[in-house]
């Protein structure tokens, strides 16, 4: 299923995700951080969806920006996530914002989270709140949507 816009596409998942880290880790498959950590968030979410059929999984592409995943809930956009290797709040690339923020001007979600390495706190851009929050305890911690 594709959802169409008049500048941008929310494509189904149609990146390359592993079912098992390790075997990713092992054989190379991934050589950063970063993409083993947004196999990580997939696999996590593909085990929420499990429990909660209504949940799709999509990304976000303009051609210029990316958001890892939207999550929709009952065909509303409920959360954006972005995925990056930070260790600090200062070490979040702008383009990760910049990403979540445009994709949230079009999609209009109720949540904006970006999962870091170990970065943890809230940020706000004019009337958009960021939350960070580090893989541990986003694997940890899963706030529901209310699925």
């Amino acid at each position: 299923m594709q959802l169409q816009s008049a500048s941008t596409r929310i494509p189904t998942l149609s990146k390359v995700y592993l079912c098992d880290t390790a075997l990713a880790k092992t054989v190379r498959f991934f050589e950063d951080k970063e993409k083993l950590m947004e196999n990580c968030v997939f696999l996590e979410l593909l085990r929420q969806r499990n429990t909660s059929p209504s949940l799709e999984i999509h990304y976000w592409n303009s051609g210029v920006n990316e958001v890892d995943f939207v999550l929709r809930v009952g065909g509303k956009v409920e959360e954006l996530l972005q995925v990056t290797y930070a260790d600090s709040l200062n070490n979040v690339h702008t383009r990760e914002i910049d990403a979540l923020l445009k994709a949230s001007r079009e999609l209009k979600p109720k949540k904006l989270t970006v999962i870091t390495w170990n970065a943890e706190g809230q940020k706000q851009f004019g009337d958009k709140k960021i939350v960070f929050t580090p893989l541990w305890k986003w694997l940890l911690g899963w706030q529901t949507l209310n699925r």
